[in-house]
């Protein structure tokens, strides 16, 4: 495919919502992203001969002139058409295209999915990258996946199910509280809003693409709670809380392993997110997950970089 004189860029969020695929990631999905900012995105396209064969939706604050990760979007950055075979050339202009296309801003900040693998064309344009993990489960059967977990993981499973059920349900509010609960425990603010999480429950349940788990025992007292979201390939578990009466009874690792049976009998797989959190991280690798990394790729101007240090300056006077 020779694309250097018919590629057209265009920012139409109705042409990309009637035209994006199928197969491309949730956080790409219009829907989603009304969701997660509130129909506050834009994006930028590539067309060839009317198909879109790449897009970078983001969400942008016009008047700070910030383009941000928003909320439950562990990926976004560029996304080529998976039905397009694309050579390095070819992947090169598109992102040369795409950035140059993007609006004026202060600060760039975005998780890039782990498919794209090429950010060159961002770190000539003065782009800095650092490279992040997530866990992955690839589907395979449970009984195969289970072996893989680690001893302590075993254990817990099996004191969890002595103490409690799980059970899916569509309620947003008892979610939020338990992940109030995590926080409130660690005595750090709750980074997540209520009202962009009621929205988000609220579009993905119409879309049959969400999943709630809590893990109760008898007297119905909620140990543990997950937030799961999935598109057409993989599970992908957003958020969870713990309640820091029940945090040795093993819920979560018991909610983890209901989740990753229940993708698997979906042939999909399991993305744990990933943390750089040294605990987290050993969490995650202890289900037998394998590593998969991904970028984030940021640049802030002059302006954003002083303003940033003056308020870092102020908050520790």
């Amino acid at each position: 495919m020779s694309l250097s004189a018919k590629i057209n860029i265009g920012t139409d969020k109705e042409f990309y919502q009637q035209n994006v695929w199928k197969e491309a990631p949730i956080f790409f999905q219009p829907f989603y992203l009304d969701a997660i900012t509130n129909n506050q995105w834009k994006v930028v396209y590539a067309t060839v001969s009317g198909k879109m064969i790449a897009g970078m939706p983001f969400q942008y604050d016009s008047a700070k002139k910030q383009i941000r990760k928003p909320p439950f979007s562990i990926y976004q950055g560029p996304y080529f058409n998976p039905s397009v075979k694309l050579n390095l050339t070819e992947q090169m202009l598109l992102l040369e295209k795409l950035e140059q296309s993007m609006p004026i801003f202060q600060h760039y900040n975005q998780n890039w999915h782990p498919s794209v693998k090429n950010w060159l064309p961002f770190f000539w344009k003065g782009y800095a990258q650092s490279t992040r993990y997530s866990y992955i489960i690839a589907p395979d059967t449970i009984e195969r996946v289970r072996s893989r977990y680690s001893e302590n993981v075993r254990r817990n499973i099996k004191k969890a199910a002595k103490q409690v059920t799980i059970k899916q349900a569509g309620d947003d509010q008892a979610l939020f509280k338990m992940i109030e609960k995590t926080f409130d425990r660690k005595k750090e603010k709750n980074p997540i809003e209520k009202e962009i999480l009621g929205r988000l429950v609220e579009t993905c349940s119409n879309e049959n693409c969400i999943r709630i788990l809590f893990a109760r025992d008898e007297q119905a007292n909620c140990h543990a709670a997950m937030l799961l979201v999935f598109d057409t390939t993989t599970v992908y578990y957003l958020a969870g809380g713990i309640d820091p009466v029940y945090k040795n009874s093993g819920a979560m690792t018991l909610l983890f392993d209901s989740a990753i049976e229940w993708t698997l009998s979906q042939n999909k797989y399991f993305d744990f997110e990933g943390s750089m959190i040294k605990s987290i991280e050993t969490f995650f690798r202890s289900f037998g997950a394998s590593q998969q990394e991904y970028f984030i790729v940021f640049k802030s101007s002059l302006l954003f970089k002083i303003k940033e240090a003056i308020l870092k300056l102020a908050k520790g006077s």
